[in-house]
C-alpha cells in the first residue's frame, strides 16, 4: 500500500512496509540529500541492496532493516541517482557509468566510517554487499584489477539493459580517473571538513569538533552560539550538497578543475557584491579569520619597501590564540589549510622575521574595559613611535572582539592615516561579522581592508574567512610579490588575479568553498528581512537575555547595567560570569578558565541520568545547550585575578529563522527562541546544583539523543 511523505518542497514515494527508511529520514541531512528521490520497497528481497529502475525510481530491499545500514544504502542510491544524470558531451557514456557507480560507491562507504557503520562479510545482507567495497574509500584508487572484480556486483544496481561490460582498458581508465577525483568524491559533510585546521576535525566519541559543533544540521540543539562557531541549518547544508553535486556531477564528466574555479569565482563574486565591491578580485578567501590575517599582512609588506613591519593587534585574547603569530607571518598550527605540516610558531618562508607584533588589551587588569580615549592615545603614541623608529605599520582595529568590544575609534584611524599616508596600513577585523548597516562599505571607502567571515553572526559552519579590498590594497595584491610560503595556506583561484597570483598554486579548495556556500545561504535569507523586523527581533531577544542574565543569583553580566546601550547587531553578544558552586554564601567567585570550559562542555551533554529530580528538571537537564566558548578575562575576585566568561549570542538565523521552525509564525518563533534561551540559563543553574555529582561523571558532549529529539519535536511542531 503506498503513501506518500511530505516534507517542504520534497515528495517521498514509499510503501507502508519501509519503517527502517522512513526512521532514517528524521536526520535532516538525509532528508536534504534524498529530495526529490523516489522510493519504494520490493517484498520480494533483492540480491543487491537497491536498484536503480529504468524510470529513475529507487527500489529497496526489505532485506535492510538495519537503519544505520539503511542510511548507507539511502545515501548510495542518491549519488548514484545523481552521476546517472550526468551528461556525454560525446564521451562514452559506458564511462560515465562506471564513473557514477564507483563514485556512488565510494561515497557510500566513506559516510558508512563516518556513521561508525561496520560493514563485514559477515552478518546482515546489506554489509556483507558492501564489505568488499571498502578500498574504495582510500585516497588511492584501487588497481584496475580489483575494480573490475568488483563491477559484477555494483552493475546489478543498474537496469539490466544499462550494464556495460568492463574490459581491462575500461579498467584502467577507471583506475586513473579515480586518481584524478577522489579528493572530491566525498559527502559534503566530509568535504567541508576539508581544507583547514585540527580545528574541523571530528571526535569520533562524540560526533562534535573542538567548537562543539559539527558540519551536519543538528536542530534538536539550543544553539546561540555564533561568537565561536555553529553548525549549519538545514538550509546551509542543502546549498553545500547542492555545490557538492555540482562538483560530484563535474568529476563524472571529467571537469572538476573547471567547476571548482567557477564555484570558487561566484563565492567571491557573491561576497564582492554583498559588500558593495566592483568584483570577485576584490575579495581574497581564506580558509579562516586567522588565515585573513597572513594575506593582509602579505599585501601590507608589498607597501613597506625597505622598512620592517610591525603589526598592531588589538587584544589577541578576545580575538583568536592564533592571532599574534598569523599577523606576525608566523604558522598559528600544525598543519595548514592544504595540509601542509609545519612547527607552529616558525616564521613562514617568505615573511621576514623581523617583523613584530604589538598586543594592545582592550581592557584593564581588573576587567573593565578601556575608555575610547585611552585606547586612541595608545595607537597614535605606539603608531608614532614605530614609524618614527623606521618601520611600517600593519594597524589592525578590532571590530568586534568575542566579547563585543570594538577599538581604536573611527577618528582615531582617520587621523592616523592621514598623518602617515606612506607608511601605515588599516585592516578592521571584523570576523564577527556584526556590523551596522553599511559599515563595510564605509570601511571600504576610507581605504581600509576588511578580514570577515561567514561562519560567526552569519551562523555558516567554521571555518570561512575573506579579505575584502579597497582600491589601493587590491593594486598591491595583484601585483606582489608574495611570500613563497603562502602557497600552503592559498590557491590562486582565491587570489587577486595578476601577477602575484601567479606565484600561487593551481587548485581550490573545496571545503572552504562548500563552506561558503553554506553561509551565503544564510547571508541570503538574513538580507531579505526588512531592517525595523530586524531591530524588533533583536531587542526582543537581547533585553529580554540581558534581564534574565541579570535576575540570576547563579550569573553576573560582565557589562554593568548603567553602561548598556539599545541592542543592535554591533551589541549582539552577552557575555556572563558565573558562580563558583564554591562562593560562600552570599558572595559571587566566578568560575576560572577550566571550570567554565567544563560547564560550558556539560552544557552539551545529556545531563538526564546524571540529575535525577523533578520532570521539568529533568527535562532541561537532557537538552544539548550549544553557546559561545569561554573567554579569559581579568576579575578582581577570581582566583589568579582570571575568569571564564561564557557567551550567548544573536546570530543571522534567530532572525531570519530556519527551515526546522517551518510552520511557526514569526511572533511564535521568538517566543520559541526566548523560552530556549531560559532553557538555557536554566540549566547553567541545574549545573552547579549538581556540580560534585556531574565531576564525578564528567559527562562529554554529543551529536544526538533521543532526548534532545524528543524535545525538538515537542518544541518545534508545524502548523
Amino acid at each position: 500500500m503506498a503513501r506518500t511523505c511530505h516534507s517542504g518542497d520534497r515528495l517521498l514515494f514509499a510503501d507502508s512496509q519501509t519503517s527502517s527508511l522512513l526512521r532514517v529520514l528524521h536526520r535532516p541531512d538525509l532528508l536534504t540529500v534524498a529530495a526529490g528521490l523516489r522510493l519504494r520497497t520490493d517484498p520480494a528481497p533483492l540480491p543487491v541492496p537497491f536498484r536503480i529502475a529504468p524510470d529513475g525510481a529507487i527500489t529497496f530491499s526489505l532485506d535492510i532493516a538495519d537503519e544505520n545500514l539503511c542510511a548507507v544504502c539511502l545515501r548510495h542510491a542518491a549519488a548514484l541517482t545523481d552521476g546517472l544524470a550526468a551528461r556525454t558531451d560525446g564521451a562514452d557514456p559506458r564511462h560515465l557509468i562506471f564513473r557514477a557507480v564507483f563514485a556512488a560507491t565510494r561515497i557510500a562507504v566513506l559516510a558508512a566510517a563516518e556513521d561508525g557503520v561496520i560493514l563485514s562479510d559477515t552478518g546482515v545482507f546489506a554489509g556483507a554487499f558492501y564489505a568488499p567495497m571498502l578500498p574504495l574509500a582510500d585516497d588511492s584508487a584501487p588497481a584496475p584489477d580489483i575494480l573490475a572484480g568488483l563491477w559484477p556486483s555494483l552493475s546489478r544496481l543498474l537496469p539490466e539493459q544499462t550494464r556495460p561490460d568492463m574490459s581491462a582498458a575500461d579498467a584502467t581508465a577507471l583506475h586513473d580517473w579515480l586518481q584524478r577525483c577522489n579528493d572530491c568524491l566525498r559527502p559534503a559533510d566530509l568535504l567541508m571538513r576539508q581544507g583547514g585546521d585540527a580545528r574541523l576535525k571530528i571526535d569520533p566519541q562524540t560526533g562534535l569538533n573542538p567548537y562543539g559543533c559539527s558540519h551536519r544540521p543538528r536542530p534538536w540543539a539550543i544553539t546561540f552560539a555564533s561568537t565561536t562557531a555553529s553548525f549549519p541549518s538545514e538550509r546551509g547544508f542543502a546549498a553545500a550538497e547542492a555545490a557538492g553535486k555540482r562538483l560530484f556531477l563535474a568529476c563524472i564528466e571529467d571537469r572538476k578543475d573547471e567547476e571548482l574555479r567557477s564555484l570558487a569565482r561566484e563565492t567571491r563574486s557573491f561576497l564582492a557584491g554583498f559588500h558593495g565591491l566592483p568584483d570577485a578580485d576584490h575579495v581574497i578567501l581564506a580558509a579562516s579569520g586567522t588565515d585573513c590575517e597572513l594575506a593582509a599582512l602579505a599585501i601590507a609588506r608589498t607597501g613597506a619597501g625597505s622598512r620592517p613591519l610591525s603589526s598592531i593587534v588589538i587584544s589577541s585574547a578576545e580575538t583568536g590564540s592564533g592571532v599574534p603569530l598569523s599577523a606576525q607571518g608566523r604558522h598559528f598550527a600544525q598543519e595548514t589549510a592544504h595540509g601542509a605540516s609545519v612547527t607552529r610558531g616558525a616564521f613562514i618562508d617568505g615573511f621576514p622575521d623581523t617583523t613584530t607584533i604589538e598586543d594592545l588589551p582592550v581592557r584593564h587588569t581588573d576587567g573593565t574595559p578601556r575608555s575610547a580615549a585611552d585606547m586612541a592615545r595608545t595607537c597614535q603614541e605606539l603608531t608614532a613611535r614605530l614609524i618614527s623608529s623606521g618601520r611600517h605599520v600593519l594597524l589592525h582595529r578590532l571590530d568586534m572582539s568575542k566579547t563585543g568590544l570594538s577599538a581604536p575609534d573611527g577618528s582615531t584611524l582617520t587621523g592616523l592615516l592621514r598623518q602617515f599616508p606612506e607608511h601605515l596600513d588599516i585592516v578592521i577585523d571584523a570576523c564577527q561579522t556584526r556590523f551596522a548597516d553599511g559599515q563595510t562599505e564605509a570601511f571600504l571607502a576610507q581605504g581600509y581592508a576588511v578580514m570577515i567571515t561567514g561562519s560567526k553572526f552569519f551562523t555558516g559552519p567554521p571555518f570561512c574567512g575573506a579579505l575584502l579590498l579597497p582600491g589601493s590594497w587590491y593594486r598591491r595584491a595583484a601585483a606582489g610579490p608574495l611570500p613563497c610560503g603562502l602557497k600552503d595556506y592559498i590557491f590562486r583561484s582565491e587570489w587577486t588575479a595578476g601577477p602575484a597570483a601567479e606565484s600561487l598554486p593551481e587548485g581550490v579548495n573545496a571545503g572552504l568553498i562548500l563552506r561558503w556556500q553554506a553561509s551565503i545561504a544564510e547571508m541570503k535569507a538574513f538580507r531579505a528581512v526588512a531592517l525595523d523586523d530586524i531591530r524588533q527581533r533583536l531587542s526582543l531577544f537581547l533585553t529580554t537575555l540581558r534581564q534574565d542574565i541579570a535576575a540570576s543569583p547563579d550569573m553576573s553580566r560582565l557589562i554593568p547595567a548603567e553602561d548598556d546601550l539599545p541592542p543592535d547587531i554591533t551589541r549582539s553578544i552577552e557575555t556572563f560570569f558565573v558562580r563558583s558552586p564554591d562562593s560562600p554564601p552570599g558572595s559571587f567567585l566566578p568560575l576560572g578558565m577550566e571550570a567554565a570550559r567544563t560547564l560550558h562542555r556539560w552544557l552539551n551533554a545529556d545531563l538526564s541520568d546524571l540529575i535525577p529530580t523533578k520532570e521539568d528538571r529533568h527535562r532541561v537537564a537532557g537538552l544539548l545547550c550549544h553557546i559561545g566558548q569561554p573567554v579569559l578575562i581579568p576579575h578582581p575576585d577570581a582566583q589568579d585575578g582570571q575568569a571564564g566568561a561564557l557567551r550567548i549570542s544573536a546570530g543571522a538565523r534567530l532572525i531570519s529563522g530556519e527551515p526546522s521552525h517551518e510552520g511557526m509564525g514569526h511572533a511564535r518563533r521568538m517566543d520559541r527562541e526566548i523560552a530556549d534561551v531560559r532553557r538555557v540559563l536554566q540549566k547553567i543553574s541545574l549545573i552547579l546544583q549538581h556540580w560534585p555529582a556531574l565531576s564525578r561523571a564528567d559527562p562529554g558532549p554529543v551529536f544526538c539523543t533521543p532526548a534532545a529529539l524528543a524535545y525538538a519535536s515537542h518544541a518545534h511542531p508545524t502548523e
